[in-house]
C-alpha cells in the first residue's frame, strides 16, 4: 500500500505550473489519496495560446510511442511504481484493481498498435493521374474535457490525436488525475516533446474554455456536461452508453453465462456493458435466474486482486441507496431478497462494494430500460418482434442473439453506434479505436497535390 502523498500539479506545455488552490482527493475508504494542484479557469486561455505557438503538427514515431507503453506498464514514473499507480486509482475512483490494471494495458496496446489502426482507420491513397494524396491533421490543438472516473480507456482518444500530429491539453476528472498524469509521464521519458502535453486539473469551466480554443476536441461525461458539444462536428461527445442486448430464446447454459458476463464484465463500470436485456420469453424469470448468479459475486477490497465489484464511499453509498430505491420504484428487485434489502456491502477499510442489481420492467419502453449506473446493473423486460429497433435506440452498442432481421435493422440504425450479432463481449475483440469510432476522420483531412504526369 502506498504511503506517501503524492501531489499532482498542472503541466502546461510539459512545464509543471504551481498553483495555490488545492483539492485533497479522498478515496473510497475515506483517506486521502493525493494532492491535487488546481488551474483557475483564467490560465486556460493563455495556456492554449503558449501550446499554439509551440505546436508543430509532427507526430512522434512509433518507437517513442512503444517504448513509452514499456515504461507505462513496466517503470516508475515521477517516482511513482506501476503498483502503487493501480491501488491509488483503485482507492480514488472505486474501480476494482484488476480492471484499474486492464485499463493500463489496453492504453499500451493503443500506443504500441496506433500506428497500425491509424492506417486502417485512413488508409494510404495510391496516387491517380498525376495527383498524389495523404491524410494531415485539420488542426494542432486537440482538447478534451472529462468527468468520468470509471474506466480509463477513454484516455485512448488523445494518445490517438497525439499520434497524428496534435498537441494535447486534457481537463481530467476530478477522481482519475492519476492515470493522464502517469501517461503524460511515460510519453516525456520515452522522448515525446514536452510542449505536446497540457493537463490542466481544475473546474469544468476549464474543460470548457479548453475545448472551445483547441481546433477539434472530445467530451466525456453526463448529459449536463456534454450536452451543449452535442451539434459540434468539431468535438467528440461521449455520454452515456445505455447499451443493450436482446435474446428471442431461452438463453442456453454457454449463453446465460455470456448475459452474465456482459453485465459484470470490468465491474460493470464500462459504458459498454448491458445495462438492459429484451427478450422474448418471461422477463421475470430470466432476471430471477441472472440475479442468483450476479448476487453471488464476492464482495472485496477495490485494492484486492480479486475484487470485481466497485466501490464507493460511505457518504456516497447513503444516496446510492436512495438512487437504486427510486429506481426500482413499481419494479420488481430480483436481487434485493439475496441482499436483505441493501445492495451495499460494508468493507473492512470503510468503503461499501455495489453488488450487481437485476429489475424487471413490464415494457421495453420503461423509463427504467434506458437507465445506466457505473455498476452492474441490469434491466430486464420483455419485446415483440413487431416492437423492432424503437427500443433500442440511442445505445452505444446493441447486441442481437437470434433474430437476423433486428440485427440487419440495427445495422442500418443512425442512433445505435455499435451491432454486435454473436455471444462475443462487446469490448473484447474491438481494436484500440474503441473509443473513437469515427475519431480520426474527424481530427484529419485529406491533402491534394498535382504531381503531374496525368492525363491531358
Amino acid at each position: 500500500m502506498p504511503t506517501a502523498i503524492p501531489t499532482i500539479r498542472p503541466l502546461v506545455a510539459g512545464e509543471p505550473m504551481d498553483s495555490h488552490d488545492h483539492s485533497d482527493l479522498v478515496g473510497v475508504h475515506g483517506a486521502r489519496v493525493a494532492e491535487v494542484r488546481l488551474a483557475a479557469p483564467l490560465t486556460a486561455v493563455p495556456a492554449v495560446k503558449r501550446v499554439r505557438d509551440a505546436a508543430d503538427g509532427v507526430p512522434p514515431d512509433q518507437a517513442t510511442l512503444s517504448r513509452a507503453a514499456e515504461i507505462l506498464l513496466t517503470e516508475e514514473v515521477d517516482g511513482e511504481s506501476p503498483d502503487d499507480y493501480l491501488i491509488r486509482c483503485a482507492l480514488a475512483t472505486g474501480v476494482p484493481k484488476p480492471v484499474v490494471r486492464d485499463g493500463l494495458h489496453y492504453l499500451a496496446r493503443v500506443l504500441t498498435d496506433v500506428g497500425r489502426h491509424n492506417a486502417l482507420d485512413l488508409p494510404p491513397i495510391p496516387d491517380v493521374d498525376g495527383v498524389a494524396a495523404r491524410w494531415i491533421p485539420r488542426g494542432r490543438l486537440f482538447a478534451m474535457l472529462t468527468n468520468l472516473g470509471t474506466h480509463s480507456g477513454g484516455n485512448s482518444l488523445w494518445v490517438r490525436a497525439l499520434s497524428i500530429g496534435y498537441s494535447v491539453m486534457i481537463r481530467p476528472g476530478r477522481a482519475d488525475p492519476f492515470t493522464p498524469h502517469r501517461l503524460m509521464g511515460a510519453l516525456r521519458a520515452a522522448g515525446v516533446a514536452p510542449e505536446k502535453l497540457t493537463l490542466l486539473p481544475g473546474p469544468d469551466r476549464i474543460g470548457h474554455l479548453l475545448v472551445e480554443h483547441a481546433d477539434a476536441g472530445a467530451v466525456q461525461g453526463p448529459p449536463k456536461l456534454t450536452r451543449q458539444w452535442e451539434r459540434r462536428r468539431d468535438v467528440r461527445v461521449n455520454g452515456p452508453g445505455r447499451s443493450k442486448l436482446v435474446i428471442d430464446h431461452e438463453p442456453s447454459a454457454a449463453e446465460l453465462d455470456y448475459l452474465l458476463d456482459t453485465v459484470l464484465g470490468d465491474g460493470g463500470v464500462r459504458c459498454d456493458n448491458v445495462s438492459a436485456i429484451l427478450t422474448t420469453e418471461d422477463p421475470g424469470a430470466l432476471a430471477d435466474v441472472l440475479a442468483e448468479r450476479l448476487a453471488a459475486t464476492p464482495a472485496h477490497l477495490v485494492t484486492d486482486d480479486r475484487a470485481r465489484l466497485p466501490a464507493v464511499s460511505a457518504e456516497r453509498a447513503t444516496i446510492l441507496r436512495k438512487h437504486l430505491d427510486e429506481l426500482a420504484a413499481g419494479l420488481a428487485d430480483h436481487t434485493a431478497p439475496h441482499y436483505g434489502g441493501d445492495p451495499l456491502a460494508a468493507l473492512d477499510d470503510g468503503s461499501y462494494a455495489v453488488r450487481p442489481v437485476v429489475l424487471s420492467a413490464p415494457s421495453s419502453g420503461h423509463p427504467a430500460v434506458h437507465t445506466e449506473l457505473t455498476s452492474p446493473f441490469v434491466v430486464v423486460a420483455p419485446w415483440r418482434p413487431d416492437e423492432g429497433v424503437a427500443p433500442l435506440r440511442d445505445s452505444l452498442v446493441v447486441t442481437v442473439l437470434g433474430d437476423d432481421h433486428l440485427a440487419r435493422l440495427a445495422e442500418d440504425e443512425p442512433r445505435i453506434g455499435r451491432v454486435v450479432t454473436a455471444p462475443v463481449l462487446p469490448w473484447a475483440t474491438m481494436p484500440p479505436s474503441l473509443y473513437g469510432d469515427g475519431l480520426m476522420h474527424m481530427l484529419a483531412v485529406r491533402k491534394t497535390t498535382v504531381i503531374g504526369g496525368g492525363r491531358s
